[in-house]
C-alpha cells in the first residue's frame, strides 16, 4: 500500500481515537452540580412546587455523594490493558496497510484490527470510570444504564417450561 494513503489514514484515526479517549476524562463535578442547583434553588420564589422538588432532588443527590465518595475508584491496570490493545490494534491496522498485500488480505485484517481497538476502547473507558470494585479492580456496581437494560432484557425474556409454577 502506498506511504501517503497509510499516512492519511493513521492521521485520522489516531484524531478519532484521541477523541474517544476524551470522553471517559470529561468527568462530572457533582459538587458543582450541587453548587448550580443550590444557585437555581435560591432564584426559585418562596412556596413553589418546583423549588421543593429541587430541594429533595439535592437532598438526595448529597446523601449520594456523601455516601459514594470513598466506594468508587479506578482500575489503572485495567485501563492500561485498554491501552495495550488500542495500540496493538493500531499496529496490526497499520502493518496490513503498509506493506503491498493483496486486498483480500488487508481488508480482514484492518477489519479485525478495528474490532480489537473497539475492544481496548470498552476494556479502556470501564476501567477508567470512577465506579464500585473489589479487591481486583473488578466492577461490583454496573453503571445504571446498563443495569437497568439488563433487568428489563430478564424481565420480558421467556420462561422455560416449568419455571414460575407452583405445585
Amino acid at each position: 500500500m502506498n506511504w501517503d494513503i497509510a499516512t492519511k489514514v493513521a492521521v485520522a484515526a489516531l484524531a478519532l481515537a484521541v477523541a474517544l479517549v476524551q470522553n471517559p476524562f470529561r468527568s462530572r463535578n457533582p459538587r458543582k452540580e450541587v453548587k448550580e442547583d443550590l444557585e437555581i434553588y435560591n432564584a426559585l420564589p418562596e412556596g413553589s412546587e418546583s423549588r421543593e422538588a429541587l430541594a429533595r432532588y439535592v437532598d438526595e443527590r448529597v446523601l449520594h455523594l456523601i455516601e459514594d465518595e470513598g466506594e468508587r475508584r479506578r482500575d489503572l491496570w485495567g485501563a492500561f490493558g485498554g491501552v495495550v490493545i488500542i495500540a496493538f490494534a493500531g499496529l496490526l491496522i497499520f502493518g496490513s496497510m503498509i506493506n503491498d498485500r493483496p486486498a483480500w488480505i488487508s481488508i480482514p485484517l484492518i477489519i479485525i484490527g478495528g474490532l480489537i481497538g473497539w475492544m481496548g476502547y470498552a476494556k479502556f473507558y470501564l476501567s477508567f470510570k470512577r465506579a464500585k470494585r473489589d479487591h481486583a479492580g473488578n466492577l461490583i456496581d454496573w453503571p445504571a444504564s446498563l443495569r437497568d437494560r439488563l433487568q428489563s432484557a430478564s424481565a420480558t425474556a421467556p420462561k422455560a417450561d416449568g419455571e414460575g409454577d407452583a405445585g
